[in-house]
């Protein structure tokens, strides 16, 4: 068990940790039908009560963090998404940006500017991606700026969805905790 995250001056508590989580990255997996390679490792048959009763749990959950996500609004939801979501990011851009690193790739202003570049010819990266990593090496101060842009997105949808969220006990099920 791990004590939340932190991001800027706000400490995460671990119930919305592990809710965002597990909503953006395994609920839609638990709330499927498991291949059947998968029942026949787990001994439980995708049409067993057992493996019904697991799926209507995730969905019950999902439904729940589904509710408090929109309730904050799309632009938090899109900040939590981009915070929240497992991927695998270049070296480079973790280093510079840490945590955030998705959050500052999905940012509005970030990805406005780099449609101006390209189309000005300023810049021939593929993505967005590899234009940050562009001014990584180059040293940009934009990096600076939004990094702290993103940090501050990503305190006021944690913010939000905590006091959507309340003090209820986590909806994770139970196996994922």
């Amino acid at each position: 068990m791990h004590a939340g995250s932190r991001f800027g001056d706000l400490l995460v508590g671990i119930r919305t940790d592990d809710e965002l989580r597990w909503f953006f990255n395994d609920a839609e997996i638990e709330m499927g039908q498991p291949s059947v390679l998968a029942a026949a490792f787990s001994g439980r048959g995708s049409g067993s009560l057992e493996v019904s009763e697991d799926h209507a749990e995730a969905r019950h959950s999902a439904g729940k963090i589904k509710d408090r996500l929109q309730n904050i609004g799309v632009r938090e939801w899109r900040v939590l998404e981009a915070l929240y979501t497992d991927r695998i990011w270049p070296g480079t851009l973790v280093r510079r940006l840490g945590p955030v690193v998705g959050v500052v790739e999905g940012l509005v202003g970030v990805r406005a500017q780099y449609l101006h570049e390209h189309k000005a010819q300023l810049t021939t990266a593929p993505s967005t991606t590899a234009w940050l990593e562009e001014l990584v090496v180059r040293c940009s101060r934009d990096l600076v700026a939004w990094r702290k842009d993103a940090f501050l997105a990503c305190e006021r949808a944690l913010e939000a969805y905590e006091l959507a969220r309340g003090r209820h006990t986590s909806v994770v099920p139970q196996e994922d905790r």
